[in-house]
């Protein structure tokens, strides 16, 4: 099920980093690809260091979450239809 397209500048996975929980979805890439994969210890320091960066990334969280679930609620009525 295709929920969204990420181009430059976007990032994925943060749902897991910030719930502990396991990944939601499963990312593929369209074109040749170049990633910064940035692990736990390194979110936590930077988190520690600039506090700030939790918020944008719990309010990004929010909004992902809301359109996934949009995305998913399309695609259902698209198979109902």
């Amino acid at each position: 099920m295709f929920l969204a397209r990420l181009g430059d500048g976007d990032f994925f996975g943060e749902v897991s980093m910030l719930t502990g929980k396991p990944r939601t979805a499963t990312i593929t890439a369209s074109q040749r690809t170049e990633l910064l994969r940035l692990d736990k210890e390194k979110l936590d320091n930077a988190l520690a260091k600039y506090p700030g960066i939790r918020q944008v990334l719990d309010d990004f969280y929010q909004r992902r979450a809301k359109h996934t679930v949009e995305a998913m609620i399309e695609n259902l009525k698209k198979k109902g239809a």
